[in-house]
Parts: C-alpha cells; structure tokens; sequence
C-alpha cells in the first residue's frame, strides 16, 4: 500500500490586506487503549491509522470571511471524527455512511457559521473543498470555487465543479466568455445570505503515483488545471512541498494577486 505525504502552503494576495484563506491537514487514528479489565489482555491496543483528512477553505474578504474559513475547517474536523463510521473503513470497503456523514458535516459546518456570524449575512460567508483518504478510496465533500484535482499520469481530472454564476452560465449556453466577476460570484456557500448549502459529494480510487491537489481560487484564476497538472507531474518524484513551491512560483510569475492556498498530497 503506498505511503501517504502531504504539505499545505498559503500566501497572502498583493491586493490583499489579509489572507482568509485556510486549510487543514488531519491524520485520523483509531486507537483503544483499556484501562483496567477482569481478563487477562493486553491493555494496550496498537493504533491504527484510518486515514486522512484534508481541506480549504477560502473566506470571502473581510473578518467575517476569514472567521467563516476557520470555523468550518474547525467544525468538519470535529464533525467528521464524531460521526467516522470506523468499522467500515477498517473493513477497507466503500462506505456509503461515509458520504453520508460528511453531508452531515458539512450542514453542521453551516449551521456553525450561522450561529457564530455577528456581521452583515453577505459577508461571512466561505467556501469549503475536503478530501477524506482511506487508502486506496477518496471521498471528496465541496461547496464554493476551490477545486480538488487528481493529478494521475501526467494529467490533471477536475474533481469538482465550481458553484458559480459564471460557471453555471456557461454550462447552460455556448458562451465561454464571461465577465470574471461573475466566476467569484458564489452560487453555493457555506454561511453568506442563503441558509440553504448543497454539499457536491465524489468517490473515486487511487493510484500508486497519485497527487490530490486542493486549491483556491487565486491559483485557478492564473492556472488552468492543465498547467497545473503539468507543474505537478512535472515534481512528480520529489516531496510535496516542492510540488506546492513551483506551483505557487509560476502562480506568482502569472500575476496572481489574490490569496493563494493549496494542500498537495502524493501517494508512492
């Protein structure tokens, strides 16, 4: 089974006065340990690692963004291990309840951000992309813009689809250009003026040689996914936080200036 490395990088955006964007990178262990008993065992179980869970979250700008981005990465984490249906995932079989817990996850992420927000509905508001790894299964939880792509053999696979009115426009018309300001313009979110989120839920396999990628939107607004992929497959056989350093490098050479966030995990 290949080993599982991960590296997250963040950079403040030149047009920025802060970076809202965030991320979150978690190990997830089952482990029993018995402290007293009336039969003779050991006390002692070894752990067992489940898996891992990754995310971003890129806040709209503003305090109240920046909040609703650490709030929800905060509470899918606590959300997901409070509901992980560990004997599934210790069977190493497609587990529907999983998918099942991280809708829950993400409408308690929603809930959170409600109840938390003391600032004006429109602002506090964020996106929200994860990826839950059980080797060799990935389940991916999105709302929002950021993007999760599957960098396999030298190509990168879209797994999301990004929750905006220019997105949605040119999915229902034959016209690809479209004003950017309706590709930031959120259809879904977590938090904002809309109660109501729709979490877009993937399953997938991995391969040996594998790389997930997490993004937001100020990588994707200077990248395609194409060049991405290229950048990444290109590092392929050196660490992740290479990988991460190039990609934001050329990032930076394409003029980004928004906030850029990644999370990269290789697989070998």
């Amino acid at each position: 089974m290949p080993s599982g490395r991960f590296s997250a990088l963040r950079q403040q955006g030149h047009s920025r006065k802060q970076n809202e964007d965030h991320f979150v990178i978690s190990e997830l262990i089952r482990e029993v340990s018995v402290q007293e008993s009336s039969y003779s065992q050991p006390h002692e179980r070894p752990e067992h690692r489940q898996g891992w869970l990754i995310a971003v979250a890129d806040g709209l700008p503003g305090e109240g963004g920046d909040q609703a981005a650490r709030l929800a990465l905060q509470t899918l984490v606590d959300a997901a291990m409070a509901s992980m249906p560990w004997a599934d995932l210790s069977a190493g079989k497609h587990s529907p309840r999983l998918a099942s817990s991280l809708r829950d996850a993400v409408d308690a992420c929603q809930k959170a951000v409600e109840t938390q927000d003391e600032t004006p509905p429109s602002r506090a508001a964020t996106t929200l992309t994860a990826a839950y790894i059980a080797w060799p299964d990935i389940y991916i939880v999105h709302v929002g813009d950021s993007r999760c792509l599957l960098v396999r053999d030298g190509t990168a696979h879209r797994m999301t689809q990004d929750h905006s009115y220019g997105a949605a426009f040119r999915e229902l018309t034959s016209i690809q250009s479209v004003h950017p300001r309706f590709d930031h313009a959120l259809t879904n979110a977590i938090g904002g003026s809309d109660s109501r989120v729709v979490a877009e839920l993937r399953h997938e396999k991995l391969q040996p040689d594998d790389q997930v990628l997490l993004l937001t939107d100020g990588i994707s607004d200077v990248l395609s996914d194409e060049e991405a992929g290229a950048i990444l497959a290109r590092g392929s056989a050196t660490p992740p936080e290479r990988g991460l350093g190039d990609l934001f490098h050329e990032a930076s050479k394409r003029g980004a200036t928004d906030n850029l966030c990644a999370v990269l995990g290789v697989f070998r």
